[in-house]
């Protein structure tokens, strides 16, 4: 136990920050019509699930790599949970790429429609960015599991949702990753 925080020093000494990105999302493509009926409808009062999976390739900067648990994340528009997100576990390799896969289902009520009507631009973007949270699990040598905090703003494309194919949706995210010890 007293080589613990030399432990986690040496581990953050060689640490990086992964960059991530976005390329291709697919859904059930005849949902969006129910939720362009419901933005256009002020007086709509239901509610819609768009499942929704993203393919996200993912850069390992770090020297150290890890065994990631499966990874749970949640979605904030405007501090209103929007969705619940996950991804598998995975061995994340030092110095490496890779391609990752995440589910969520978005759940689209009347009063985060009435959100997001009075937030969506022109060019079918949030002026507010929706907020990524949730915790990595990484073990790292096979011995210490470290909890990892992740919170992201997202930079939300909409129109990529209507595009054949879909496309990113998500272009740009500014995150903070700190452990949670």
């Amino acid at each position: 136990m007293v080589c613990l925080p030399f432990v986690v020093g040496f581990l953050l000494s060689l640490a990086h920050k992964p960059e991530w990105n976005v390329v291709e999302t697919s859904f059930n493509a005849s949902i969006v019509d129910e939720v362009l009926d419901a933005y256009y409808d002020e007086n709509w009062t239901g509610t819609i699930e768009l499942p929704l999976e993203a393919e996200v390739n993912i850069s390992n900067y770090a020297w150290v790599g890890a065994d990631v648990g499966e990874t749970k994340f949640e979605v904030y528009f405007k501090d209103v949970l929007l969705s619940h997100a996950s991804a598998p576990p995975m061995e994340v390799k030092p110095r490496s790429q890779w391609t990752a896969q995440s589910k969520t289902v978005t759940v689209i009520t009347k009063e985060v429609m009435d959100l997001m009507r009075s937030d969506i631009t022109e060019a079918f973007t949030f002026k507010t960015r929706p907020r990524v949270r949730g915790k990595v699990y990484a073990k790292v040598f096979g011995l210490v599991t470290v909890p990892i905090l992740i919170d992201c703003s997202v930079d939300v494309h909409l129109a990529d949702l209507v595009s054949d194919p879909s496309g990113q949706v998500v272009h740009d995210h500014h995150c903070t990753y700190k452990l949670d010890l």
